[in-house]
């Protein structure tokens, strides 16, 4: 992809609005690399995470503030974990299901679900120990719940776009109505008590749905066949990564022009350093012809970057976005160079 492009695609971020929308720029140069596991690379950087924590050990914590599932935490085996892309809403957009593989006692059940929107992943349903998701040969989505002993349910859910709506729900609740504790609703899954029913009616509402055996491909399948060396990445690109990551959330979440306009300096200045500390990286490893050329080459990407950021600017040149929209540009620029002259660096 040129770098027009992106920065086309950039500039379409900054016109969606106040609650600007990013994503890590470099994967959208990857999508259309043949090296793509889903072909969306949203997807593939979330699986990528999946796989490190997986290969790090993490415990329970550590995957939920990643925001991935914390029962992954069980399994430590890549050909435990797989995923599986499919349109569960026939809307045109492919879906991201990773769950656990090649154990039949868990059929169906999957750990995270996810869609894209506005060309960013979004997360409709995640499981835990006591809220556990399905998903069954019809696209219905079925969660299983328990609040006590006393308290559970199975619940039944059709997919519409990014989120999930109520098809139908049986309750147990003996706290509730110890002799006649099942309930049937279309409306709430657990507070609802207008339809009481039989546990007879109840089992024959479950036996409706009938689990999907998902056809998961393993993470360890799916990184054996890609392309891939995020060993070759050094830690202070993935510290980079992080923090870029953490800016852009916060520029997500900014309400004022003002702040956003100083997030957007710091996401430039984070992916400028990082290019700088490969750069003094390359200088002590390659050979001076290969640097030579690698600095004429630098040399007009630095003119093209510069025109671009003014370009770019001048566009809202007589208004509060102008800032904005230069550091968006340059980060954007930078990041995908920071990608292109690591692979220069020795592995």
């Amino acid at each position: 992809m040129k770098k027009e492009a992106a920065v086309s695609i950039l500039y379409s971020s900054i016109a969606i609005a106040a609650g600007i929308l990013l994503f890590p720029i470099h994967t959208v140069f990857a999508a259309e690399e043949p090296s793509s596991i889903t072909g969306y690379p949203q997807y593939d950087a979330i699986l990528k995470q999946y796989k490190e924590g997986i290969e790090a050990g993490w415990d329970m914590q550590t995957f939920s503030d990643h925001n991935l599932c914390y029962l992954t935490a069980y399994d430590s085996d890549l050909n435990h974990i797989g995923y599986y892309v499919t349109d569960l809403d026939q809307n045109g957009t492919e879906e991201l299901i990773i769950g656990k593989s090649n154990n039949k006692e868990y059929l169906g059940f999957f750990y995270d679900l996810y869609t894209l929107k506005d060309n960013n992943a979004v997360l409709i349903q995640t499981s835990g120990e006591r809220n556990q998701f399905y998903l069954c040969n019809n696209n219905i989505i079925h969660q299983l719940w328990s609040g006590s002993a006393f308290l559970s349910g199975w619940a039944y859910y059709t997919l519409n776009d990014s989120s999930i709506e109520l098809k139908e729900a049986v309750t147990y609740d003996s706290q509730y109505d110890e002799t006649a504790p099942w309930f049937y609703s279309t409306v709430n899954i657990s507070e609802d008590h207008s339809a009481p029913i039989t546990e007879e009616e109840c089992n024959s509402i479950k036996s409706q749905y009938e689990l999907m055996d998902i056809p998961y491909t393993t993470l360890e399948e799916a990184f054996s066949e890609t392309p891939s060396s995020p060993e070759a990445i050094p830690e202070h690109l993935k510290n980079t990564e992080t923090k870029a990551a953490e800016i852009k959330q916060k520029l997500q979440e900014a309400t004022s022009q003002s702040d956003m306009n100083q997030l957007s300096a710091s996401l430039y200045q984070v992916w400028d350093d990082e290019l700088n500390l490969i750069w003094s990286e390359l200088k002590a490893s390659l050979d001076s012809v290969s640097m030579n050329a690698l600095t004429e080459e630098q040399l007009d990407w630095i003119a093209e970057k510069e025109n671009a950021m003014e370009s770019a600017s001048s566009q809202y040149s007589d208004g509060s976005l102008a800032s904005m929209v230069y550091y968006l540009t340059g980060a954007s620029f930078t990041e995908e160079r920071v990608y292109e002259i690591a692979k220069y660096l020795p592995q």
